[in-house]
């Protein structure tokens, strides 16, 4: 994996978690704004809503920069997704989508799982608890439901107060050449 297929997984899920906490902000601060009543000139409510067009315009950009790189992550190879901090799956790429033969909206939650070869499937569930768990990367070889086989690695993401808020991971198809190589 070169540099940029490590980093944008990266920054798809750090753009993400972003969008996120600017929407929040912003709903706390239109509930500030209209408990506020306005006492004329440069109030506090004059500068919260300054703020508030900030905050609005920082998550315009970030959801430009988000859709920018989710765009990329669906030109590479592999089928990458993202999950929070309980490991249930928020975001699967279409080459996730089909290399398991799940739908994008259906892989949302535990719906992933169907993705998994029936004979495989409890254990790479386990696998998977395992790792979410124990807050440690998950790498595992299995099929998929349409019976291809893949490598799937997944890390965890945490915020600067290292705190942990999800995974970032990516499944990749194993040609035969490759099928006996270590991975």
């Amino acid at each position: 994996m070169d540099l940029s297929q490590a980093v944008t997984p990266l920054l798809v899920a750090l753009f993400g978690l972003l969008t996120i906490g600017m929407r929040t902000i912003s709903k706390r601060l239109e509930k500030v704004l209209a408990e506020q009543r306005p006492n004329g000139g440069s109030s506090m409510r004059d500068s919260i809503e300054a703020i508030r067009k900030e905050v609005s315009f920082i998550g315009t950009k970030i959801e430009e920069i988000d859709a920018q790189v989710r765009g990329r992550l669906e030109l590479e190879n592999g089928g990458y997704f993202m999950t929070d901090a309980s490991g249930s799956c928020l975001w699967t790429s279409s080459v996730w989508s089909q290399l398991t033969g799940v739908s994008v909206e259906d892989a949302r939650g535990d719906g992933w799982v169907r993705g998994i070869l029936a004979e495989e499937r409890e254990e790479v569930w386990s696998a998977w608890l395992m790792a979410v768990r124990s807050k440690t990367q998950f790498d595992k070889r299995y099929r998929t439901a349409k019976g291809t086989l893949v490598h799937g690695r997944a890390v965890e993401l945490y915020d600067t107060n290292k705190r942990l808020v999800g995974a970032l991971g990516v499944i990749s198809p194993i040609t035969v050449e490759h099928a006996g190589m270590s991975l």
